[in-house]
């Protein structure tokens, strides 16, 4: 079987995942330095602010489209960060890795495995394969916050969209080191390294408390990517795949936010 096939995506998928890393960070950085020159002293309870908020986020979402045919629900953890500005405009970046420790099918490897998924290593031992799904995404986005249920006119319903990048894989990991069929090289022609640019939005709710103790926002979002196949051929069906995907994912997100902004000092008046 003729499977050492010329990833010729595999120098240029290392770039194409770089850049929008470099690009985020880019973001992250002025838009840091912007909101640090704006902790002037605020009065969140009564008044509309400017604010740098800063957020480790937790998701949960599921596959849609064609990206429901390889993988099933997954677990996502990141980081955001968001200007809000007086007016109740914001400005988003986040980034966000998710994974889950099984995929929907195995047949990928049928070719290399026994029927309990082990492969044969040089030694003549059988070792376990296991395959995973590892994935990142990376957005820049703005929005508006209207004002509703909220203790001050900072909180209130969160609406965003985003543009950025979406990357998927079928991570092979094999519990030995002694593996002929499954070296690193040879990974990568089974493990359906997928990215694209991605388009989404956010709807849900953003809470500033008025001591600055307590800040959260959380809600539903969506993700779709035009994506392709950055290996460009795949090993088990011995064809090139280069044919562009619909990929989606839909779930909700949790953030729990450090706000940098001052409370104002209290006065105090003494006759």
């Amino acid at each position: 079987m003729a499977i050492y096939a010329n990833n010729r995506h595999s120098t240029s998928s290392t770039f194409t995942m770089k850049l929008p890393l470099f690009i985020l960070l880019t973001v992250l950085i002025s838009l840091g330095i912007n909101g640090n020159q704006c902790r002037a002293q605020m009065n969140v309870k009564d008044t509309t602010i400017n604010a740098s908020l800063i957020s480790v986020v937790i998701g949960y979402q599921t596959p849609q489209m064609e990206m429901s045919e390889r993988f099933l629900s997954s677990i996502s953890i990141g980081a955001s960060y968001m200007f809000k500005f007086s007016s109740n405009w914001i400005i988003t970046a986040d980034a966000n890795f998710f994974w889950r420790d099984t995929i929907k099918t195995n047949d990928i490897i049928d070719e290399l495995v026994t029927s309990q998924n082990r492969v044969i290593d040089r030694d003549g031992s059988l070792i376990e394969v296991l395959l995973l799904e590892r994935g990142f995404n990376a957005h820049v986005g703005f929005g508006r916050i209207f004002l509703m249920f909220g203790p001050n006119p900072n909180s209130g319903i969160m609406l965003t969209g985003k543009l950025g990048y979406l990357q998927h894989k079928v991570h092979v990991r094999s519990l030995g080191l002694n593996l002929y069929s499954l070296t690193d090289e040879m990974k990568e022609g089974y493990d359906r390294l997928t990215s694209g640019v991605s388009a989404g939005g956010f709807l849900g709710y953003l809470f500033l408390g008025n001591n600055r103790r307590i800040s959260f926002y959380g809600g539903f979002d969506f993700l779709y990517a035009r994506s392709v196949n950055r290996r460009g051929y795949n090993y088990d069906e011995m064809a090139y795949d280069t044919e562009y995907r619909n990929d989606a994912l839909v779930g909700v997100k949790f953030g729990w936010i450090i706000p940098l902004y001052r409370r104002v000092a209290r006065e105090y008046y003494v006759d």
